[in-house]
């Protein structure tokens, strides 16, 4: 869904996001072949038992890319018991949805959330939006342990770093 933006001048969509447990990088679609990369910011969350946040390594895995398709932390609202899982509130998923749809491309017309009134789920993140706005996409991930092969120890929340977005919109500009 997102590839279509792929290729367009100027475009500003993401068009692709994801995570190693180090870095966190974004493509837009104006500029196809270029990563913007930044280190990777560390979730939050409902820890394992045994464990502490000085544990947690860097967000990693594809729950980024859910939630450029809009689902993710962004619709917490359609499953409110959710929440206590990943430590977020009934509020904190309003909030987030919230959010969503100030820095997103658009609501899909066929997936309505009951709880936002049957709004259609925010889609696609704008990284000019997200800059203009200073505001960053919640993401619900799975928490992973930052010595490897440990896996995971939690669920939670995490958002992509803001410089990933402000190098993308830069490098727009100068395009």
């Amino acid at each position: 869904m997102l590839r279509s933006a792929r290729g367009i001048p100027g475009c500003s969509v993401v068009t692709a996001i994801g995570a190693n447990g180090k870095d966190c990088g974004l493509q837009v679609g104006g500029l196809p072949d270029r990563w913007f990369v930044a280190p990777g910011n560390v979730p939050k969350g409902v820890l394992q038992d045994g464990v502490t946040q000085a544990d947690v390594a860097p967000g990693c895995g594809d729950s980024f890319v859910g939630e450029l398709a809009g689902f993710g932390a962004s619709v917490l609202p359609a499953a409110p018991a959710l929440g206590p899982v990943i430590g977020a509130s009934l509020e904190d998923g309003l909030r987030f949805a919230r959010d969503a749809y100030g820095v997103a491309v658009g609501e899909h017309r066929h997936y309505k959330v009951p709880a936002l009134g049957f709004r259609g789920i925010p889609i696609g993140f704008d990284a000019r939006k997200v800059v203009a706005n200073g505001t960053l996409p919640v993401i619900d991930i799975a928490i992973g342990h930052r010595r490897p092969g440990i896996g995971m120890i939690g669920m939670g929340l995490v958002s992509p770093p803001m410089q990933c977005f402000e190098q993308a919109v830069r490098a727009l500009d100068a395009a």
